[in-house]
């Protein structure tokens, strides 16, 4: 028989042996969830999130025109000024060159707007046919988007971007007595579709004046309140035209001098 002391060395050997080759070794019970990617282990639950893409609006109807808007209008002159006065004038209603022009938003970090007139008509050649004492009623038609490197007609440089596929446009409308007084009388056409014209307004003419009135747009908004994500959504308030993109709209007039619009005006 083999002594104890020897029986106790040789166990202690073996014992040492199967530590060192692993058999002996806790098994974990981490595991892997075949379904996931969340890793399972003693010490708790570690997950490990999969990236998902960005996500993107579904399609919806686009936002309705404004009340403003006179979607049964025409964007012609000819068709909608044709109501001669009882002074037999037969000039139609005029219309300015389709004006170009950034917006003010999105600029960020308490900057202010380089052009926060849109349009002048102090600046426009056309300018005296804004001779009124009487009667002064004007409309707009917002135009698509110019292409990219068009000039803006405010000063504000050229177009650095390709247009926005918005569908409505706000702006805001006022009348000055000069080009350095104060605002008269304005007026904000909201949410009208392009290539559609609004309804005509009827603004107050002041009273004792010396020259043609002085028309200005200011406060552009669209239906852009994400980058390609335009007239997508009926439940986004319009927002302010970015700094950076161009929009485009046209505006015509009747004074004492044309006819008459043969459409709704509203004042």
């Amino acid at each position: 028989m083999m002594p104890n002391n020897k029986k106790f060395t040789l166990t202690m050997m073996t014992i040492l042996v199967l530590i060192a080759s692993g058999c002996l070794t806790k098994k974990s019970n981490t595991k892997k969830n075949s379904s996931s990617n969340t890793f399972v282990n003693g010490n708790g639950t570690t997950t490990y999130p999969t990236p998902t893409p960005n996500p993107t609006d579904p399609a919806q109807d686009p936002p309705p025109p404004g009340e403003h808007a006179d979607l049964n209008g025409t964007t012609s002159v000819s068709a909608d000024c044709t109501i001669i006065k009882p002074g037999g004038l037969s000039v139609y209603c005029h219309q300015i060159p389709t004006a170009v022009s950034k917006g003010c938003g999105n600029i960020g970090n308490g900057n202010t707007c380089p052009t926060p007139t849109s349009w002048n008509s102090y600046t426009w050649p056309g300018n005296g046919n804004l001779n009124t004492d009487a009667e002064l009623n004007i409309r707009v038609i917002p135009r698509a988007a110019p292409s990219q490197g068009t000039a803006t007609t405010n000063s504000g440089g050229n177009c650095g971007y390709q247009g926005m596929p918005y569908t409505l446009l706000s702006m805001t409308v006022d009348i000055k007595t000069s080009n350095t007084s104060g605002v008269y009388s304005s007026f904000t056409f909201d949410k009208i579709p392009v290539n559609k014209p609004s309804y005509p307004y009827r603004f107050p003419v002041p009273p004792g004046l010396t020259g043609p009135v002085v028309v200005q747009v200011r406060n552009l908004k669209w239906d852009c309140p994400v980058a390609g994500n335009c007239g997508t959504d009926p439940t986004r308030p319009m927002q302010a035209v970015w700094h950076t993109e161009c929009v485009s709209f046209d505006l015509q007039f009747s004074t004492d001098g044309t006819r008459s619009w043969n459409r709704p005006i509203i004042n």
